[in-house]
């Protein structure tokens, strides 16, 4: 989460290199180790932890100091539900959305990149079903990208190209560029 510098000089959160709300494993480095953090770790946590949790670990996060710039949040909402709950918090705290990133990848090209993840992390669990499953929950319902769409969010973003050209339309999609 925040406002870490990329290359074109404006705040960018990258699930990799840079900070960025997930929302539970942030809790995790904050070293909160309640039932529902520990419940991430053990592979239930979409059974688990209700969007109400979810949400409130996402309110906590951004009072902090270092979100005040600007966050992202990956792979929250999932749904409708979640969408219109994150919504009325955000409102409530008077921040909201300034886009909402789609990535456009066949399932095909998800499953190769997803194994060579496996591969470069060493990641046993990775298997082909647990990818096939995990790309299935990724995939957000027609209801929620109407929403996003139709609250003028939404960005489609062709991610089939090689990082920099997929990097250039983020900067594009987000109406970024040069330094700030």
């Amino acid at each position: 989460l925040g406002s870490a510098r990329a290359h074109h000089g404006y705040p960018f959160a990258n699930a990799r290199a840079r900070r960025i709300i997930d929302p539970q494993r942030s809790a995790v480095r904050a070293g909160l180790q309640s039932p529902a953090v520990k419940a991430l770790f053990n592979g239930f946590f979409r059974q688990l932890v209700t969007d109400e949790v979810t949400v409130s670990m996402i309110r906590e996060r951004l009072a902090q100091p270092d979100a005040e710039r600007g966050f992202a949040l990956d792979g929250f909402p999932r749904n409708l539900a979640q969408a219109e709950a994150l919504d009325e918090m955000l409102g409530g705290i008077g921040r909201g959305l300034d886009a909402i990133l789609f990535f456009d990848v066949p399932d095909s090209v998800g499953m190769v990149r997803a194994h060579k993840r496996a591969e470069i992390e060493g990641r046993s669990d990775d298997t082909p079903e647990a990818m096939r499953v995990r790309l299935e929950v990724q995939k957000p319902p027609a209801e929620l990208l109407d929403h996003d769409r139709n609250a003028g969010k939404l960005k489609d973003v062709d991610g089939l190209p090689e990082v920099p050209v997929v990097t250039a339309a983020i900067v594009a999609a987000l109406g970024v560029g040069g330094t700030k």
